[in-house]
């Protein structure tokens, strides 16, 4: 694509270049040099949607980097500074609503360039779009659909999205039907790493403070971490279970997960190092907790799963809480199953 467009005196990598120079946003989250492809792919997207819209002849099929090599020179020149604004404007909304502050916290790639088609400069807004793809996000995350088959899953959402765009009352089913899948929750992170960053940028957007330092994550600038409340050791002793659980972490900063690496929850608790009141910030995670889990800390199987189990309880209605539906009763359930 940088050999095409440079006969049209458009250089592709300098474009990408000033636009890493003048959006301090794509520092901070570590966009490289290569990165620039996902402003391409947005660009894509958005003429995938034109052309299945317009009825033309579909040449550009989708996101994948193959696609980008159907888009024709001019588009590119004329959509680059927009596409550059959009994807920006993604980054600044996961940022400061859904609490992915760092690059490890990010959601899929493809996910991002569903909310940037949203949040183009020549998309139409409209009132409360900004706390509905919130709740989008959210819903997404929890159900990790860009875990698998993202390219296709960003071409769905992104007209999915454009409808709810233009009109409210048309509410994505991810939304309106959605359920937590509580099995996740004591599954490992190998496979649930979009489900754990959803859970910990949540703790992050809730104001979630470190326990040592007793500052939000959001005003500090080190790196964080996910937190094993039980170290690894001792569940690969005691748990029956998979291995990293996700809900066995917490976000800290680098520095205080260094500090409490193999200490369990009920030393923790003890540590004159750490405030109470900000652990007690982390959703599913109380000075109350810990104590009355220490009490049966003689029987490491209960410890583990009385906490697990205290903790779920509180997430799940977070997750409920966040996406903006009412968490099912048990006759909900019921008619569903039948």
């Amino acid at each position: 694509m940088t050999a095409r467009l440079y006969p049209s005196n458009f250089y592709l990598k300098s474009e990408w270049d000033d636009a890493r120079a003048h959006y301090p946003v794509f520092e901070r989250f570590g966009f490289d040099v290569d990165d620039g492809i996902e402003v391409l792919k947005l660009i894509a997207l958005r003429e995938h949607l034109h052309q299945k819209q317009s009825g033309e002849l579909v040449t550009v099929k989708g996101v994948r980097e193959g696609d980008v090599l159907n888009l024709k020179s001019e588009r590119v020149i004329a959509e680059w500074p927009l596409a550059v604004r959009a994807l920006v404007s993604a980054l600044e909304l996961v940022q400061r609503e859904c609490g992915a502050i760092r690059a490890g916290l990010l959601p899929s790639p493809a996910m991002l360039l569903v909310i940037a088609d949203v949040l183009h400069p020549e998309s139409a807004s409209r009132a409360g779009l900004e706390s509905d793809l919130r709740r989008w996000y959210w819903a997404t995350m929890f159900r990790q659909n860009y875990a698998q088959g993202a390219n296709t899953q960003a071409v769905a959402d992104a007209r999915e999205l454009r409808g709810w765009q233009a009109n409210p009352d048309q509410v994505p089913s991810r939304i309106t039907g959605f359920r937590v899948d509580r099995e996740a929750l004591s599954d490992g992170r190998r496979r649930n790493e979009q489900l754990l960053r959803g859970l910990l940028g949540l703790s992050i957007a809730r104001d979630a403070r470190d326990w040592i330092q007793d500052q939000r994550f959001v005003d500090l600038d080190e790196p964080l971490e996910a937190h094993h409340v039980f170290p690894n050791d001792y569940l690969n002793d005691h748990y029956n279970g998979e291995q990293d659980p996700v809900i066995n972490f917490a976000v800290l900063t680098k520095s205080t997960n260094a500090s409490l690496r193999e200490k369990l929850p009920r030393d923790v608790l003890v540590d004159p190092d750490i405030k109470h009141s900000a652990l007690n910030s982390h959703p599913g995670i109380t000075v109350a907790l810990f104590k009355q889990d220490g009490e049966v800390a003689d029987n490491p199987q209960a410890y583990i799963d009385r906490f697990f189990e205290r903790r779920a309880d509180v997430v799940e209605d977070l997750m409920y809480e966040a996406v903006g539906v009412a968490k099912p009763t048990a006759s909900d359930e019921a008619g569903i199953a039948s």
